[in-house]
């Protein structure tokens, strides 16, 4: 750190200072005669440097562990070894339909059907962080979590399971989102790129850096599914042609996986398609230079 490496040099430049006063001291000293006064001077140098050069070592451990603590390299595997965050929101939500099956009647049939509601109340979900107003959670999010909410649940389950817990979530809000698909389309219209970076990404890097105990969580991010397959593979639709021709999809997931990249502990998945939707040669054709 810049407050280490001073420290260092300070040490550094007063030991070269020592160093370059011992010969003219030593010959004030021998031209006076004063052998004994010159080899006591110069044993205090010696000490004096040794001083110095204890304490720049140990700056410069103190720097190494700083840099280390700070700048961990993202885990090549951010799943092995770690337990899957399991969303408390999406459990609260399967509890409400088991009751709802259990309430209609308590036979056998609805039994097992509630068991089996049940466990997958215990399985890993995404937190769909589809507008801005999900990252801050509460009334204008239909009362669920936060983001740092999920952060410190994860951290909770992590304390439990005695392992780093991955928190999968979805990056989700691009201007005039899914622009051929009316079903999922979202809050934000073409020209509002720089509300999309500054009160969606940022926010999410905002709350994802809240606590230092949050760069313990693994988050996997799915940055903006099918926008720019959506987007390359259906050009004869207007509103596809015009976020094309304007940069925005390329734009906003551009500075998404740069400011979320920036994050040691995020490691993201970038939709591209698949086979299935590529593989045609006029869509292909269309989407390799896109992606490279």
């Amino acid at each position: 750190t810049p407050v280490h490496v001073w420290a260092v040099s300070a040490c550094i430049c007063l030991l070269a200072l020592a160093v370059d006063g011992l010969p003219a001291e030593a010959a004030a000293g021998e031209h006076a005669g004063s052998h004994s006064g010159a080899a006591d001077l110069s044993q205090q140098m010696r000490q004096a440097g040794q001083i110095f050069e204890e304490h720049a070592q140990a700056e410069l451990r103190r720097a190494r562990r700083s840099l280390q603590a700070t700048t961990r390299a993202r885990p090549s595997n951010p799943f092995k070894g770690a337990v899957f965050y399991v969303n408390s929101d999406y459990a609260k939500s399967v509890a409400g339909s088991t009751y709802k099956v259990n309430r209609r009647s308590k036979t056998a049939k609805n039994a097992k059907l509630s068991s089996k509601m049940s466990a997958v109340a215990r399985f890993s979900t995404g937190v769909w962080l589809d507008r801005i107003a999900a990252i801050q959670g509460g009334k204008a999010n239909s009362g669920r979590l936060s983001l740092k909410g999920h952060l410190e649940g994860a951290l909770k389950q992590a304390a439990k399971a005695g392992k780093p817990a991955v928190l999968p979530i979805v990056v989700y809000d691009l201007p005039s989102r899914d622009c051929a698909a009316l079903a999922s389309n979202g809050e934000l219209s073409i020209d509002e790129l720089s509300t999309y970076e500054k009160k969606y990404i940022d926010a999410i890097y905002k709350a994802l850096t809240a606590k230092a105990a949050y760069r313990k969580v693994r988050v996997v991010a799915v940055v903006e599914p099918d926008s720019l397959p959506n987007m390359i593979t259906n050009l004869g639709v207007p509103e596809c042609a015009a976020v094309n021709a304007a940069s925005t999809y390329v734009k906003g997931v551009t500075y998404a996986i740069k400011k979320l990249g920036s994050l040691s502990n995020v490691a993201m998945y970038l939709d591209i398609a698949h086979a299935g939707w590529l593989g045609w040669p006029n869509n292909m054709q269309q989407a390799v230079p896109l992606y490279a």
